[in-house]
């Protein structure tokens, strides 16, 4: 028999898999009805509302498909929300900047958002002084602020003094009442909240409404209300078995609408079977049934690759149980898992909805999109074995590492500074770690520029610091100084000529004394070589693929230098001179290129520049990306 065409049409799902539902999402959410109700009411009647249930439960949604469509149709509210990731004052002061000029463009939302959360966060302005003006702007409305997955301030946000300063900054607002507040914590964090008393009395006045397990009228609905609402059947008993095979844990949640997603797309003729269901794995294999077919089927390298973004996304608990992380898509980058490896395999993870992948727009010398990554759910934690077993074999591993992280993000939001480099023994066992870990994890380049800067602090401390210059030694030393020297421009030069491609080392040595031939040409060359080093003639050598990750290359001279598929990421190349140089396909991420000289310098396929960092620089005739949308000819006048 020929079914008609129109009973082989597949609807869009109405199930989320391992999302939330959204407020698009709202005409399929059931069976939270009553807790959506009781929401609504509290909302009314506190301040503060902290929706608290175990991962998985249907926090998020209840909050994003239920309460805020009811709110809507009030018509009597301003409604935001946000996660608070690492950055949590920047990511409030974006949701405020939406209200507060809603016709500005993106790139002006983005500065004055950065600009708000310094201030903010300084104490320069306070939340409800922020709040005022969008309130008599909209005399008759409510602001409704939701901050969703609240547990972020404690695994991703590491400062204490930060979390405490953020809460500290929206509890003003609830207690002068210029806001109602909405927060979803996952419950395993309760201690973090209650152990800061403020916070602990301001929930007291403010009880938590607690989301539990869906009783099995209510997963009835969740189930069958949506597919019918579609016009699609599921057969005899098949609701009944799905039943039996969630259980009575809230966690399960996300199992379920996976596996009622992977039932959809097997759908014949409008109905959902008991053969697909089998197909699928039912409940509890649907997603690893999926995490494992996606896996097995990348080649050995990308296994390796798709193993090092799962560790990437895990956040370890600290008497809590894992949670999930955000990664920029460029910290998953290195030597060992290059661009395009961890492009193909993000690609496939996201395309069988195991990641999502996002951009955020950053602050940085301009206006930058950076592509960030996302576990789909914490689900993929508590029921893939092999991730787990991943988990339990590095998890050491992992704990040492993401306090490396901690400390290096800390290094970079202090702009930088000495003062937060790694010193004495904490450095040496940070080293230690590295050398032993070396195959089985990778550091971040923002952790492994950290470590650098640390190591090359050291030696200037140990320098400025060392007892041994008195008036005879130092003569004695100046008197042999030269001949170290020569031998070590020898060596340095000995060990490039060799091939090796990790040389950073011999590259700085070789270019120590370029700043100052630049900068002090009165003074004789043999005397700022005594004191500042050597600037190596480099033109015509041959440095193709040579590992320069966060070299310093001040002022260097690397005209006609090959440096195809080299390394550069966050090298120092200010004011260097890079004219006639071969630098196809080399990886320029984050590289300084402030003043430097690219005359007939060949960039075309090389790899993460941006328009902001060339601009800086000084072009002529230079050959780009396609991509990049910058005058090759910009600064040919420059002198």
């Amino acid at each position: 028999m020929i079914v008609p065409t129109q009973f082989n049409f597949i609807p869009p799902s109405p199930y989320q898999g391992l999302f939330a539902f959204g407020e698009k999402d709202a005409e399929f959410f059931f069976g939270r009805e009553k807790f959506v109700e009781s929401l609504v009411e509290v909302v009314h009647q506190q301040p503060l509302i902290m929706v608290i249930g175990s991962s998985g439960s249907g926090k998020s949604s209840a909050v994003f498909a239920g309460l805020i469509p009811h709110l809507r149709l009030e018509d009597t509210w301003l409604i935001e929300s946000f996660r608070p990731s690492d950055k949590p004052f920047y990511q409030l002061a974006s949701a405020l900047v939406r209200q507060l000029d809603s016709e500005i463009s993106e790139t002006k939302k983005l500065i004055e958002a950065a600009e708000l959360a310094e201030k903010i966060q300084e104490g320069k302005i306070t939340l409800p002084q922020v709040l005022s003006p969008i309130l008599q702007k909209h005399p008759n409305k409510n602001f409704l602020l939701v901050i969703d997955q609240f547990e972020e301030i404690y695994t991703l946000c590491q400062s204490k003094e930060i979390q405490k300063q953020f809460v500290d900054t929206f509890l003003e607002a609830v207690n002068k009442k210029t806001l109602t507040l909405v927060l979803t914590l996952r419950a395993d964090f309760c201690d973090y909240v209650l152990s800061y008393l403020i916070f602990g009395n301001a929930l007291q006045q403010n009880p938590p409404q607690f989301i539990v397990a869906m009783s099995r009228e209510q997963l009835i609905a969740a189930i069958e209300k949506p597919a019918k609402k579609l016009k699609v059947q599921l057969q005899v008993h098949l609701t009944e078995r799905i039943l039996d095979d969630v259980g009575h844990e809230p966690g399960n949640l996300p199992l379920l609408e996976f596996a009622l997603t992977e039932l959809w797309k097997k759908q014949q003729n409008r109905e959902l079977t008991h053969k697909a269901y089998d197909e699928i794995g039912g409940v509890k294999q649907a997603l690893v049934k999926q995490a494992e077919d996606v896996y097995y089927k990348l080649s050995e390298s990308e296994q390796q690759a798709a193993k090092h973004i799962f560790l990437s996304l895990i956040q370890l608990g600290e008497g809590t149980e894992a949670t999930r992380r955000q990664v920029l898509k460029r910290d998953l980058i290195s030597a060992q898992y290059p661009e395009t490896l961890i492009n193909q395999v993000v690609q496939q993870l996201a395309d069988r909805k195991l990641i999502v992948t996002s951009d955020i727009a950053q602050k940085n010398l301009g206006i930058e999109h950076i592509a960030v990554i996302d576990m789909a759910h914490e689900a993929l934690i508590r029921h893939w074995p092999l991730l787990r077993q991943w988990l339990d074999e590095n998890q050491d591993w992992l704990r040492q590492l993401r306090k490396i992280e901690t400390v290096a993000q800390e290094w970079y939001d202090r702009g930088k500074s000495n003062e937060y480099l790694l010193e004495g023994r904490r450095l040496d066992n940070v080293k230690d770690f590295c050398q032993e870990q070396k195959k089985r994890l990778t550091l971040s380049n923002l952790a492994e520029e950290f470590i650098q800067k640390s190591i090359q602090y050291r030696w200037v401390k140990r320098f400025q610091t060392s007892t041994w210059l008195t008036i005879p030694v130092l003569i004695s030393y100046f008197l042999i100084l030269p001949y170290l020297q020569q031998q070590g421009v020898t060596e340095a030069w000995n060990k490039i000529r060799t091939g090796n491609k990790e040389i950073r080392e011999e590259i700085e040595y070789l270019t120590a004394g370029c700043w100052a031939r630049q900068k002090l040409r009165w003074m004789p060359q043999y005397i700022a070589e005594l004191f500042f080093g050597v600037c190596a003639d480099f033109r015509g050598v041959d440095l193709s693929a040579a590992n320069l990750m966060s070299v310093d290359l001040h002022s260097a001279d690397l005209r006609s230098v090959k440096l195809r598929n080299a390394n550069l990421r966050s090298a120092n190349l200010t004011e260097a001179d890079l004219s006639f140089t071969d630098l196809r396909e080399a990886d320029l991420s984050y590289a300084n290129l402030r003043d430097a000289k690219l005359i007939n310098t060949n960039l075309r396929s090389a790899k993460g520049m941006t328009a902001t960092q060339l601009n800086q620089a000084r072009l002529c005739y230079v050959s780009l990306p396609e991509k990049i949308n910058v005058d090759p000819n910009h600064n040919c006048t420059k002198p």
